[in-house]
């Protein structure tokens, strides 16, 4: 069991807020951490959920808000601590990085570093504070305004055997169908916590500017996922929904703009996770200046749309649509 010391002195059945110190920045004020801790009458396993390591990622604090509002802690078995926004600095100015000079503005590459950037010592405090009480760690993630993803993140090559297959077995009890297991990044949060021998899950479903009903329906199905994850590990009463087949990348193309401008997108929101033909015009940039076409987005093969977008401007590498070869997608049915 993970090291806990009473989870900052919130009793079981009960639910408490704090704020945890990192540093100081150069206008004087404090940057702090927000946690939420909602622990259980009974002991059980802690699962933490983050938000916002990203700061212009901001509709992942809805997900967390729906979860904490729904759950009843007096059934609750364990822990839940939820840090709805992990980069203050940045969620501050809507913005993806740390808005600094620093050599690591990016939180979710800033994990297991010695330096005293400002991302270090928010990945160091939680990496401290909070990985060394977890046993499970999601990492929500919805994109920025204009795209949207759909898949969750695994690590599946740590040298613990026990823990690849255990990291496996409750990606799939999260319940979303489209999953990439690959080689682990230990900069980045779950990357890092499964080094220290915490399962974790990068959730990436979602995204914000297409409309209420979708936000609200992505949103939805984070919560739902989350719900059946603590089911699972018996956190609470109910039945675990899982899909009929999961789909785990193999070879995948992020298509990227290579040319900045006006991206009009043919893609419906309606069709991530949907499928798409090889050749199939996904979008075109559009000059601003010239109002010409500069540049066509097309699907490089037959597969499933991972990362979508909807019309927006766009600069070079911009996020704009993904797809996960058919020919290399791993279904396994459930």
């Amino acid at each position: 069991m993970p090291h806990q010391e009473d989870l900052w002195h919130i009793q079981p059945g009960e639910r408490g807020y704090i704020r945890i110190p990192v540093t100081v920045d150069l206008g004087g004020h404090e940057i702090l951490l927000p946690i939420h801790v909602m622990r259980g009458s009974t002991p059980g396993p802690v699962v933490t959920m983050l938000a916002c390591l990203h700061g212009d990622e901001w509709l992942s604090v809805e997900i967390l808000r729906r979860v904490l509002d729904r759950v009843d802690h007096q059934v609750l078995r364990g822990a839940l601590l939820a840090i709805p926004v992990a980069n203050p600095a940045a969620f501050a100015l809507s913005k993806r990085i740390t808005p600094d000079d620093s050599d690591m503005p990016d939180l979710n590459r800033a994990f297991g570093s010695p330096w005293n950037w400002m991302s270090e010592q928010i990945g160091r405090k939680l990496a401290d504070e909070i990985f060394t009480r977890s046993d499970v760690l999601l990492d929500f993630h919805t994109l920025g305004w204009g795209s949207a993803f759909g898949v969750v993140i695994i690590g599946n090559d740590s040298p613990d055997e026990a823990l690849n297959r255990r990291t496996d077995e409750l990606a799939r009890a999260f319940g979303y169908p489209m999953i990439y297991a690959g080689p682990r990044d230990l900069r980045t949060a779950t990357g890092y916590a499964s080094a220290v021998g915490v399962v974790g899950l990068a959730v990436e479903i979602g995204g914000a500017g297409f409309g209420q009903e979708y936000e609200d329906r992505w949103v939805e199905e984070n919560v739902a996922c989350t719900f059946n994850l603590l089911r699972y590990l018996e956190m609470l009463p109910g039945d675990v929904q899982k899909p009929a087949r999961y789909y785990y990348w193999g070879r995948r193309w992020r298509v990227s703009p290579s040319r900045g401008g006006y991206l009009h997108s043919f893609v419906e929101p309606d069709r991530l996770l949907g499928g798409v033909a090889a050749g199939e015009l996904l979008g075109e940039v559009r000059s601003a200046f010239t109002l010409n076409v500069i540049e066509e987005l097309r699907a490089p093969a037959d597969g499933l749309l991972y990362c979508i977008a909807r019309s927006y401007p766009v600069r070079p590498g911009g996020w704009a649509f993904g797809v996960a070869d058919m020919e290399t997608l791993r279904i396994v049915e459930d």
